[in-house]
This record gives structure tokens, sequence and C-alpha cells, in this order.
């Protein structure tokens, strides 16, 4: 079970999940953010975060797996023993949606007139699972599908159809207007 977290003072427990608001925060303030969320939860000061070939981002040593997400003005941190993927995004009217950039399948799926929500709903999930890959959109979101069955993501691709590893989609808690998803 994840603790989710909507504060950086709470006890840093693992595994964990955070969504915390860093206003205007520069990249260099997120990633000491997300670095001392990691040597609180572990009790080792000595973790560093840095970036894998992929650009995935990990802790040096032998440091827990992370995941990392920002928008307009919001930090999404994921800590596990475990490969985890994070996203978050920021609820907006967007018309006409990017549906070409999802699998026939989900344009299905979501109907002749989705809402921004519904959209940004399944686009959460899709970035979750290709940072949980550890291989970012380097995996076109058009060539696989992830459909949205509960507390599940089933993801189907050229090589047929397969629940995630931990078979878990957690939708975070998250301020108007923002959706954050978890997979693990």
């Amino acid at each position: 079970m994840i603790g989710w977290h909507r504060s950086a003072c709470e006890p840093a427990r693992l595994p964990g999940a955070w969504v915390l608001d860093i206003g205007s925060a520069e990249r260099a303030a997120r990633r000491a953010i997300a670095e001392d969320l990691a040597r609180r939860a572990t009790g080792r000061a000595g973790l560093v975060l840095a970036h894998d070939g992929n650009g995935r981002p990990t802790l040096e040593g032998s440091g827990p797996c992370i995941s990392m997400a920002s928008s307009a003005g919001l930090l999404a941190v994921a800590l596990t023993g475990f490969p985890i993927g994070i996203d978050i995004e920021r609820i907006a009217d967007v018309d006409p949606l990017p549906l070409a950039v999802l699998h026939p399948d989900e344009v299905a799926w979501l109907g002749p007139a989705p809402t921004s929500v519904q959209f940004l709903s399944l686009w959460t999930a899709k970035e979750a699972f290709v940072k949980l890959k550890g291989r970012g959109f380097r995996i076109p979101p058009e060539t696989f599908a992830v459909r949205l069955d509960g507390d599940n993501a089933i993801v189907r691709h050229a090589g047929g159809e397969a629940r995630l590893g931990r078979e878990t989609l957690v939708r975070m808690e998250t301020p108007a207007p923002f959706v954050a998803t978890c997979i693990y």
C-alpha cells in the first residue's frame, strides 16, 4: 500500500507519493525537493537525483525507485521499492482535443464528444505507463492503448493485451483543476 501525502512536512515513508504546491520553483528546486523526500523516507543522507540514459530519474546508489512530474506549480513525486510511473496535468479546456496522439481504441473508448477531464485522465495514465516502463515517450503514445478499468489499467499494444505488472492504477487526490495518476 502506498502512503499518499499532501505535504512535504508529513513524515516521509516508503512507499509514498506526494503532490506538492511548489509555485514557480525552477528545475533545481524541484530536484532538491525530490532528493529531500527520498533522504527523509530512507534515512540516508547521501541520496542524489540523477537520470539514466532514457532520461528516467533515478536515485544514485541503491535508492528507491522514483518518478516525478510537474504541471502549473504542482510537483508529483512517487518513491517506492519497485518501478512506478506518475503524471500530473492541469485540466484546461482544449478545443479540439489532440486525439491524434491516442491509439484508435482509446479514441473509441472516449466516445464521440470526450471532455478535457476524460482526455487528461487517460493521458496521465498513458504518461505514467511510459514512465513505469522507463522509456518515456520513446514509446510513441499512439502505438499502445490504455484502458482504465477501476483500479486497473489494461495496456494493449502490438504484442497483445496484458495487465500491468502490479495491475494497479491510482488516481491521486489533487487540488482543482488537476488530475494525477500513478501506475505501479
